[in-house]
């Protein structure tokens, strides 16, 4: 029936736009790398952190593959990868995910205190 399939369904989750790019700019921040280099080099010191930054988006911020990879300038092949990657090696990776997780936090508190005019 209609009713067990609206029961069935995800919640429609909003992602703002700052808590997209506030993402990335946090990646950029912790691992020293620019935003522009993370979507655009390909070197082996590089990828874990965009490995990182994706599997974030997949796990705390709701994104599609898709959507995490196109943060990155990368296809959802990749991200399906590296959140797999990710989750192989999370011990391994924890202290930088927090430390991104709470650069993102601080920039997402900062665009909340911003004062908003509606007119």
């Amino acid at each position: 029936s209609f009713l067990n399939q609206k029961n069935k369904m995800k919640r429609m989750r909003l992602i703002k736009k700052s808590e997209t790019e506030n993402l990335v700019t946090a990646v950029s921040q912790v691992s020293e790398y620019t935003v522009e280099e993370l979507k655009n080099k390909r070197s082996k010191a590089i990828l874990p952190w965009v490995k990182i930054g994706m599997w974030i988006a997949r796990e705390h911020c709701g994104h599609t593959y898709e959507e995490a990879a196109g943060l990155f300038g990368k296809h959802f092949s990749s991200c399906y990868a590296a959140v797999k990657d990710v989750e192989l090696e999370r011990d391994y990776h924890m202290g930088a995910i927090n430390n991104v997780l709470e650069a993102k936090k601080e920039l997402d508190s900062a665009v909340e205190g911003e004062e908003i005019h509606v007119s």
